[in-house]
């Protein structure tokens, strides 16, 4: 007698984001963390902003994104920007879609940013997220990233404290 088979969990890659939709997938799925602020137009404009700034390719050498699938279907992204002083890296539009999350998405997400910088000759990784996101200080703390400072953001019409986490890419193998 033969046991049955246990189902095969789903399996998630990681892929570059250059297919028709991804660039709207990305500002929807955005939208669980406007949500999450009183003032939601402010936060979705930061990320259209950046969305553009991807889109727009002018520094397309020191620039990627990528998106994570889970069984055929869209549950993260990840940018990788070029930071302003020519030295950082900065991960921006992190997400995991709560269906997707505890598999280890986040982590690719983020391993596969680090590995871009790290090949683009970035010496840190930065990233910017807000107090009031808890889980996210954790899994960056987890992920080798430091606190550097948090303040109030000025770009947002009600208090929201904004938090600077960064990693030095020499000190840290992501495999």
């Amino acid at each position: 007698m033969t046991s049955p088979e246990a189902p095969s969990a789903p399996q998630h890659s990681i892929r570059q984001l250059d297919q028709p939709g991804d660039l709207a997938w990305v500002l929807l799925a955005h939208k669980v963390f406007s949500d999450s602020f009183e003032d939601g137009r402010t936060y979705e404009r930061l990320v259209a902003h950046a969305i553009e700034g991807y889109a727009d390719g002018e520094e397309r050498e020191r620039e990627g994104a990528w998106i994570a699938e889970l069984d055929g279907r869209r549950v993260g992204s990840i940018f990788c920007m070029a930071g302003e002083d020519g030295e950082a890296a900065l991960l921006r539009l992190l997400i995991v879609t709560p269906d997707a999350r505890r598999r280890g998405i986040g982590r690719a997400l983020v391993d596969t940013g680090i590995d871009f910088a790290r090949r683009r000759n970035a010496s840190r990784v930065e990233v910017w997220s807000a107090r009031e996101f808890t889980a996210a200080a954790g899994f960056l703390q987890s992920a080798g990233f430091s606190l550097l400072s948090q303040e109030l953001d000025p770009r947002f019409e009600r208090d929201v404290v904004g938090q600077r986490w960064a990693r030095p890419l020499e000190a840290f193998s992501t495999r």
